[in-house]
């Protein structure tokens, strides 16, 4: 787990897809990039995804989930994976 307190980060290599999920309220996120932001190049995958947790369903929990995560199509529809 990541805190402010245990200062451990995590490396994500380049065009591997990633998200968080916070577990406090007023989380606060923080990225370092190596190149400048494009919305074109952008794709946003479904955090529930089965793919994602390999026919384990997600945790049921009540979470706050963004317009655009939510709407995101998922990881088995954008690969044809299925």
């Amino acid at each position: 787990m990541l805190s402010f307190e245990n200062r451990k980060q995590m490396y994500i290599p380049r065009g591997f897809a990633h998200g968080y999920l916070t577990l406090e309220d007023d989380t606060l996120m923080q990225w370092c990039v190596d190149n400048d932001f494009c919305g074109e190049a952008t794709k946003a995958v479904r955090y529930d995804s089965d793919f994602v947790w390999e026919g384990e369903p997600w945790p049921e929990a009540e979470y706050i989930v963004s317009k655009k995560d939510w709407n995101a199509m998922r990881l088995e529809k954008l690969y044809c994976l299925k």
